[in-house]
C-alpha cells in the first residue's frame, strides 16, 4: 500500500512539472486577432518531445533546430497569422507561447504552430517583435 501511494505521489509530481495553462487572458490584445510576419520564417515539424506544445514552430528564415526537427515550408513576411491563443508552460522553468494558425503557401494547408516568446516574465509586446498587426 505504501509503495502504491509513494508511485502515486511521484506520478503527480511529473506531471506537475512538465503542465500547460492556458495565459490568453495575458495575451488578450493578441489573441483571435490577424497579425502578419514582420520577417521571412521557415515552419519546422519538430519530433516528438522537441516541442513545447504543438508539433510546428515557427522560427526566423535561415535559423534551423536540426536535428530536432525538419523545415517543411518558407513562410514569407507579411504572411498573415491568427493568434489563437497563449499558454505558459511548466517545464525547466515557466514559459510563455503563443498559438498561431496560418495557411501555407503552396499547399493552402492550415497549420497551428507555436512561438515562444521567453520565460513568463516576458512582456506581451515581445509578440510585436515578431508579428505586425494586419491592415
Amino acid at each position: 500500500m505504501n509503495r502504491l501511494r509513494l508511485a502515486l505521489l511521484i506520478v503527480f509530481l511529473i506531471a506537475g512539472c512538465a503542465s500547460t495553462w492556458d495565459r490568453s487572458e495575458k495575451y488578450r490584445e493578441y489573441v483571435g486577432k490577424q497579425f502578419v510576419t514582420r520577417y521571412d520564417c521557415d515552419l519546422w515539424k519538430m519530433d516528438r518531445h522537441q516541442y513545447g506544445v504543438v508539433a510546428y514552430v515557427l522560427e526566423p528564415a535561415g535559423s534551423s533546430v536540426e536535428p530536432f526537427g525538419k523545415k517543411v515550408a518558407f513562410i514569407p513576411v507579411g504572411s498573415v497569422v491568427t493568434v489563437r491563443s497563449a499558454v505558459v508552460r511548466y517545464s525547466g522553468g515557466d514559459w510563455d507561447y503563443l498559438i498561431g494558425e496560418l495557411v501555407l503557401p503552396q499547399s493552402k494547408e492550415t497549420v497551428v504552430f507555436e512561438k515562444l516568446l521567453g520565460f513568463s516574465s516576458v512582456d506581451t509586446k515581445e509578440v510585436l517583435k515578431h508579428l505586425a498587426p494586419a491592415k
